[in-house]
């Protein structure tokens, strides 16, 4: 994982980088469920609060990715 990575260069180990992903992973799913309940007392619909918070969500991690290569 080492050389593939290069976690040394960065000053960080695999357990860290694993507890990281772990809580992105989780703190996105949160808002992916959490968000549309926040938005329907307004009026929006759960429907399309959930599938605008996906698409978002989506859209950033592509960005994420494209931009960090």
């Amino acid at each position: 994982m080492e050389k593939l990575f290069k976690l040394q260069i960065y000053h960080t180990t695999f357990s860290r980088e694993i507890l990281s992903g772990l809580t992105t992973f989780l703190t996105l799913s949160y808002i992916l469920f959490d968000n549309p309940l926040i938005m329907s007392p307004g009026g929006t619909p759960i429907e399309g609060a959930f599938a605008a918070t996906f698409l978002a969500r989506a859209f950033c991690t592509v960005l994420l990715v494209v931009t960090a290569t």
